[in-house]
């Protein structure tokens, strides 16, 4: 990993991707943080900078596919940090309720996603994965 980069371990045990939101949202020194899972390759820059457009001081902003968040590309403001350590804490590791209760609390609005944007969150774990798309 480069110097200028820290790299920041969810505390253990990890119980999923809402731990290393945790860990990363105690951690910034920023007023928002990008979360980008690393299984989608297909995500643009171009696509970030739009989601970037509509976060506002505290306020994020996490895209929606039809009736489904996506919160692993996603920008939420610094101001979750208190609600996901207390779904972390309570066991309430479901991403889906996490997000609807940002909502609740007015720290994100959501961004429904064109048709011609899903594809880039489309999760590619396996050669396979990236097979399917190639061909």
């Amino acid at each position: 990993c480069p110097l200028e980069i820290e790299v920041v371990l969810d505390a253990p045990p990890s119980r999923g991707p809402l731990s290393g939101l945790v860990a990363a949202l105690q951690r910034i020194p920023t007023t928002h943080l990008l979360a980008l899972a690393i299984d989608l390759p297909q995500m643009s820059v171009e696509h970030l900078r739009k989601l970037q457009t509509f976060a506002k001081p505290h306020l994020g902003c996490v895209p929606s596919n039809e009736d489904f968040f996506e919160p692993l590309a996603a920008i939420y403001p610094a101001a979750a940090k208190e609600i996901a350590a207390d779904a972390l804490a309570n066991g309430k590791l479901s991403l889906q309720n996490f997000v609807q209760q940002l909502i609740r609390e007015g720290l994100v609005k959501t961004y429904s996603l064109s048709d011609s944007e899903k594809s880039s969150y489309r999760n590619m774990n396996t050669p396979a994965d990236l097979r399917k798309v190639a061909d």
